[in-house]
């Protein structure tokens, strides 16, 4: 259970990345102006930023999840699964950055609205 949650987190947080360097080109093409371009890289960079703490939590606890105490397997078990949840919101939220990305030029009230959501 613990090495199959391990994998997931490592998959989600991989996927992330991608998507984190994806979003990055994307901003780096000019395709908004400059003052945006700031905005969202700094966006992105805390949502890849949370993503890459909750990798580096999940390889901390299967470490610890190799001890004796049957408790300690028992919590890792469960944070484990809130971690494998929050690193799914965080790819979410990449998602729902690169259609603001998309979004931002042509609809401006939809924009302030994908933005409230994330």
């Amino acid at each position: 259970m613990v090495e199959a949650d391990t994998s997931r987190i490592s998959e989600l947080e991989k996927e992330g990345d991608k998507i984190t360097q994806s979003i990055e080109e994307e901003i780096g093409r000019g395709s908004i102006s400059a003052s945006l371009a700031n905005d969202f890289g700094r966006l992105v960079d805390s949502v890849d930023s949370v993503l890459d703490r909750a990798h580096a939590v999940s390889r901390q606890l299967r470490r610890m999840a190799k001890g004796p105490v049957r408790k300690s397997r028992e919590f890792d078990a469960s944070f484990r699964k809130e971690q494998v949840r929050l690193v799914e919101i965080g790819r979410q939220e990449l998602r729902l950055v690169r259609e603001l990305l998309a979004t931002a030029g042509s609809d401006r009230t939809k924009a302030i609205a994908m933005e409230r959501e994330i």
